[in-house]
């Protein structure tokens, strides 16, 4: 799974994305899931065993990676809990991460919609909270910048031109004073020395690399007992599809993700007031052609959630 930075540069879909966010805005059932999502995750959290020493990195886009290291890990994915004061949406995000062992696991920094960069914090199953920052999303929109090329040498002085050779009037005789002497002749000047050749042009410097390809994003909507994604964006290459198992159960394939097998984040949507979780049941991946995830709920009933699938 690759770290996430906001598309930007030549080929990337940045505009697609504020797009996306927008629509989501005007959504009446996507704004009452973000007040529920609120209330949801403002009550008390129950002591947990997991012990949660650091992550890393301590800041991000939405998209980046972030490892967990601590102590007491168990199972094979957990709850994260993400906290943005600077959310204009939303302040509190819940996604599943993936544990790699019982010290360490890893999950990808959900969407946070800001306009400036702000700390907060995050814990995983209901661990101590540590402090991470949320980059603006303004900055992750912006591709790297490349690096400066070498300076050219200067070309060489070229040379001075000669002096000219002006007559110096006589000095008068000293005496009671008088009249002023006549100024003598001023001498020539001379002529002006041919200008050096100019120096070579510095090569130019290398292009930064690109940054990370977003490759597909939409909202699951279930109704009489098919699955379909909507409000979709979709890189070149990258086909989704959607199909419903069991009530509050679907099989989600991907294809053209590249050569990793990534996870996508998830985000509950709330259409009816009851607040739920979306979580990763299992999963299954031939890198570079197909990935198959399994998506629950926590209530096992059909309801409308995101996906957000970076490939590298």
């Amino acid at each position: 799974m690759s770290a996430f930075k906001a598309p930007s540069g030549p080929g990337t879909r940045s505009g697609a994305w504020v797009a996306m966010v927008l629509r989501m805005v005007r959504r009446p059932s996507l704004l009452a899931g973000t007040l529920g999502l609120l209330v949801f995750f403002g009550g008390a959290q129950v002591a947990s065993a997991w012990h949660l020493t650091s992550v890393s990195p301590t800041s991000g886009c939405p998209g980046t990676e972030v490892t967990f290291t601590g102590t007491s890990f168990s199972g094979s994915s957990a709850s994260v809990q993400w906290n943005n004061p600077a959310g204009m949406l939303f302040t509190e995000v819940g996604t599943t991460a993936k544990v790699i062992s019982s010290t360490k696991a890893t999950a990808v920094v959900p969407l946070f919609l800001s306009t400036e960069s702000h700390a907060g914090t995050v814990s995983i199953d209901k661990s101590q909270t540590l402090p991470f920052t949320y980059t603006a999303l303004t900055t992750c929109l912006k591709g790297a910048t490349g690096a400066t090329g070498a300076t050219g040498p200067a070309g060489a002085t070229g040379p001075a031109g000669s002096n000219g050779a002006g007559a110096t009037g006589a000095t008068g005789a000293t005496g009671a004073t008088g009249s002023a002497g006549s100024k003598g002749a001023e001498g020539a000047t001379g002529a002006t020395g041919p200008g050096g050749p100019a120096g070579k042009e510095g090569k130019e410097g290398k292009e930064g690399p690109a940054g990370p390809t977003h490759v597909a994003s939409g909202v699951v909507f279930t109704l009489s007992g098919v699955a379909s994604v909507i409000e979709s964006n979709f890189s070149p290459g990258v086909n989704v599809t959607v199909k419903l198992e069991s009530p509050g159960v679907w099989e989600i394939d991907a294809t053209g993700l590249g050569a990793g097998c990534p996870f996508p984040a998830l985000t509950p949507l709330f259409g009816n007031g009851e607040g739920f979780t979306v979580g990763i049941q299992g999963s299954g991946c031939s890198p570079g052609t197909n990935m198959g995830v399994t998506v629950d709920t926590s209530d096992k009933e059909n309801h409308e959630w995101s996906f957000l699938w970076v490939g590298i």
